[in-house]
């Protein structure tokens, strides 16, 4: 299989590299998500969740208030992921 990482870049320029080993990962300014950005005011508490199907990777939007968008298209509720796609929620680029 192949590796698959996102990296999350912050509006402050900070990259963090994540590798995706798991088959689900949340995304949110609340502590509970496996990926948290609490300074994030953009973000909603649970935001995105990045889901693997058969190793095809997805983003679902896990009702924010501000969305989330592949490549510029909101994500209405979920859409599968291709390598180099650019994901935005809140100040976030991942």
């Amino acid at each position: 299989m192949t590796r698959s990482e996102v990296i999350i870049r912050t509006q402050s320029g900070v990259m963090r590299v994540v590798p995706l080993e798991g088959e689900r990962y949340t995304l949110g300014r609340a502590p509970n998500n496996d990926l948290c950005f609490h300074e994030d005011a953009g973000l909603s508490r649970n935001h995105l969740a990045l889901e693997r199907t058969g190793g095809v990777w997805a983003v679902v939007d896990l009702g924010s208030r501000n969305g989330t968008k592949v490549n510029g298209v909101p994500v209405a509720p979920r859409r599968v992921l291709m390598p180099g796609d650019r994901i935005t929620a809140g100040s976030l680029l991942l």
